[in-house]
């Protein structure tokens, strides 16, 4: 049901590319689908679309790191705390930066 999700999505996309929450929506079906590279495409895109959102960039930082793309974690991970400097995963995330090799 995923992949038939992805290509209703996809589609719609093809219609709209405006629309950030499309993209975060793929994203976070290509991460059920376990493909995290297409997951960081689309989180990286919705966070183009709305970059002052901490959702997507919660989201495209998380998979940043997960992915091992330090250079992305780090300009999220400033952006995140300059929109949203009270979330409660900071200090978290940024060790796992850190922790980046």
């Amino acid at each position: 049901k995923y992949e038939d999700a992805v290509k209703m999505l996809e589609k719609a996309v093809e219609i709209n590319d405006a629309l950030a929450i499309r993209f975060f929506d793929l994203g976070r079906l290509y991460e059920q689908l376990e493909k995290p590279a297409a997951a960081l495409r689309n989180y990286h895109k919705a966070v183009e679309i709305e970059p002052g959102n901490p959702r997507y960039l919660d989201q495209l930082l998380e998979i940043s790191i997960i992915t091992g793309d330090r250079n992305i974690a780090e300009d999220t991970y400033n952006r995140l705390e300059t929109v949203n400097p009270d979330n409660q995963k900071l200090s978290e995330f940024r060790e796992r930066v850190e922790a980046m090799n």
